[in-house]
Parts: C-alpha cells; sequence; structure tokens
C-alpha cells in the first residue's frame, strides 16, 4: 500500500510513508506546512490499498489547507468616513485568497451597528465574496461603529470593526 500527499500543481509534498505493518498507512511531511499563508492551497491525498490477498483499491481525498482569516477588499461607506445623509445599506467584500471561502452564515450572524436594532437588519450575500446589510435610515447624528467577525470555512475568525460619522445635512 501507498500513500502520497500532492499539492495544487501536481508536486508530491517531501515526505515519507510510515506503515503499522498491520493496517495503517501515514504520510509524514518531511517539514510541517507553514502557518502563514504561504502554503494555503488545495492539496489531495491519493492512496492504494493493497490487502494481502493483492487486491487493490486506489482513492484520492482532496482538502483545502487554510490558515488565514478573511480579509476586507471593500466596505461601503469606507472605515472613517463622513456622511452628510443616511445610509441606509453597508455593503462589504472580503477575500480568502487560496483559502477554505468566506462562512457568511457565521460572518452575517455576527454582525451589529451600533445604534440599530439587530432585528431590523437584513442580510444578505451573494455567496462569493460581498454581505450587504440593508436597515432603516439612521435618525440621530453622531458615530456608528459596524461590528463583524469575519469567519471562513476552516474556522479562521477576524473581528473587524469600522466607523462612520452621520452628521445631518444642514444645508438648503
Amino acid at each position: 500500500s501507498t500513500i502520497t500527499l500532492v499539492n495544487s500543481t501536481g508536486v508530491t509534498m517531501p515526505g515519507r510513508q510510515v506503515d503499522d505493518g498491520n493496517d495503517t498507512i501515514t504520510w509524514v511531511l518531511t517539514n510541517p506546512l507553514p502557518t502563514d499563508g504561504s502554503a494555503d492551497n488545495t492539496y489531495t491525498i491519493n492512496v492504494k490499498a493493497v490487502d494481502k490477498a493483492g487486491r487493490e483499491l486506489e482513492d484520492s481525498f482532496t482538502f483545502v489547507y487554510d490558515t488565514q482569516v478573511l480579509v476586507v477588499t471593500s466596505i461601503t461607506p469606507a472605515d472613517g468616513s463622513v456622511l452628510a445623509t443616511s445610509p441606509t445599506e453597508i455593503v462589504m467584500q472580503v477575500s480568502d485568497g487560496a483559502g477554505s471561502g468566506a462562512d457568511f452564515a457565521a460572518s452575517m450572524n455576527s454582525m451589529s451597528l451600533s445604534g440599530v436594532s439587530g432585528d431590523s437588519i437584513v442580510r444578505e450575500d451573494n455567496g462569493v465574496d460581498t454581505m450587504t446589510f440593508t436597515f432603516p435610515a439612521l435618525e440621530d447624528t453622531g458615530t456608528y461603529t459596524v461590528s463583524i467577525t469575519l469567519r471562513d470555512k476552516a474556522g479562521n475568525e477576524f473581528a473587524y470593526p469600522s466607523e462612520f460619522d452621520f452628521v445631518a445635512d444642514t444645508t438648503d
């Protein structure tokens, strides 16, 4: 029996096969995969099992190695912005690079906007990279804080705060 680990470009990762002499084989990497994001990608485990009668079965299993949190690529209104008219939505775009992708359900459920009831916020996503939060027009001027814990499908989390100021438009 054999087992190997192959990266997304088809290169077998350096390591050695360990056989317990009974029914388990493992692949031990020469060096552990780094946790700095440089090796985040899709990997495939290739297995060829041979029983004592010589019968063979080959299979492969694919997984995503993901060590990094989501990155906010855009948020509207922008962090630190000053608005003369009340926003009624916040649009946030995120990227997970070669990672596992955004866990929109977990991320969106954690979103809050200071001064706005969570029940009045409608949460939507496009399934790829964008979350939209719609809410009634703000009535009070002041600083508003958007808080969201971004989570990817691998469980990496990042608490992302953003603030904007809403000032009443006093020009006629």
